[in-house]
């Protein structure tokens, strides 16, 4: 039953990047604790590679500020221990929802060229 559930909720945010952004960014810092080995490893590699998907699209910021544009070879595996740091360092930005917390933690590490 378990399985089931998780594949249903990948489904779900995996047809909707968007969701991914519900998520407080508590979460992922839980689901990805210790990460691949503790933690939520499925819960994190699935909300995680959601965050992704919609950076890589053609998506306005998230804040009217924050831009990530992340390489087309950039992994879920690279992306995780970014983000995860990043929560870990800064404890403030886990209020935030997942993907704005996201994008503050990847912005300094794949910022787009300026316009």
């Amino acid at each position: 039953m378990k399985n089931v559930l998780l594949l249903f909720v990948a489904g779900v945010v995996l047809l909707s990047p968007t969701a991914a952004f519900a998520v407080k960014a508590s979460e992922i810092y839980e689901w990805c604790t210790d990460y691949p080995d503790g933690g939520r490893p499925a819960l994190c590699r699935v909300y995680t590679g959601a965050i992704m998907e919609f950076f890589e699209s053609d998506s306005d910021p998230l804040d009217n500020e924050t831009r990530v544009c992340l390489p087309h070879d950039a992994t879920v595996d690279q992306i995780i221990p970014i983000i995860y740091h990043w929560l870990d360092k800064n404890p403030e930005e886990r209020q935030l929802r997942a993907g704005v917390a996201a994008g503050h933690a990847l912005a300094p590490v794949y910022p787009c060229a300026p316009q």
